[in-house]
C-alpha cells in the first residue's frame, strides 16, 4: 500500500486503526483505478490522504480526519470523540464564472447578494452572474450531500472550482457524476 501506515504497535490492535486502514485501501484503489497517484499516512486516530487523478481533467483529492478522545485513550467508546473530518475536492477550470455555495447563516437574511438554493434551504447561492449550467449541475450532483448537511463549501474564484465536504465516507459516486460534466 502506497499511503502508509504510521501507528505504534499497540494502535494495530484497535478497531478504529482497521476502519482507516479500509478507508485508506479503498481511496488508494479507486485512485489507481484512475491511473492516478496517492500519498499519505493514517493510523487509529487519524489519517491525511491526497490523491491526484489526470483524466478526463486533473482533480486533486484530500481525505482528512482527527479523532480527540476524552482522556487521550483509543479503546473509549466513540461517544467520549470528538471528530473532525475533511473532503476537499479540486480541479481547475476555463471559465469566469465565480461563485461560492455554503451552509446559511442568520446574517443571510439580511443580505440581498444571496439567494437560497432550491430545495435546499440551508444552504446559499452567493454569485453577481445568473445562475449557470455549472452551477444547476453541480447542485443536482451533490443533492445527496446538501440533503445529509454534509457540504460545508462549493467555490469557484479565479477558475479554480474546490469542493469541501464534511463526511466520513469517500462519496465516490458523487465524485464520478462530477468527472461526467466538468
Amino acid at each position: 500500500m502506497k499511503i502508509k501506515s504510521d501507528a505504534s504497535s499497540t494502535e494495530i490492535l484497535s478497531p478504529f486503526y482497521k476502519k482507516n486502514q479500509e478507508f485508506c485501501q479503498e481511496f488508494e484503489n479507486y485512485i489507481a483505478s484512475k491511473k492516478g497517484k496517492v500519498k499519505g499516512t493514517y493510523n487509529a486516530w487519524s489519517y491525511l490522504i491526497y490523491g491526484k487523478i489526470d483524466q478526463p481533467r486533473s482533480w486533486t483529492l484530500m481525505y482528512e480526519k482527527s479523532t480527540f478522545t476524552y482522556n487521550w485513550n483509543i479503546f473509549l467508546s466513540s461517544k467520549k470523540q470528538s471528530l473532525r473530518i475533511r473532503t476537499k475536492w479540486s480541479t481547475q477550470l476555463d471559465t469566469n464564472l465565480k461563485f461560492t455555495i455554503r451552509r446559511k447563516s442568520i446574517l443571510d437574511t439580511f443580505n440581498k447578494s444571496t439567494s437560497t438554493l432550491n430545495k435546499h434551504s440551508k444552504y446559499v447561492l452567493i454569485s453577481d452572474q445568473k445562475p449557470s449550467k455549472l452551477i444547476s449541475d453541480l447542485i443536482i450532483i451533490l443533492s445527496s450531500l446538501f440533503e445529509n448537511k454534509n457540504v460545508h463549501l462549493v467555490t469557484l474564484k479565479n477558475g479554480k472550482l474546490m469542493i469541501k465536504l464534511d463526511t466520513e465516507t469517500h462519496e465516490l459516486n458523487s465524485f464520478e457524476k462530477l468527472l461526467a460534466i466538468v
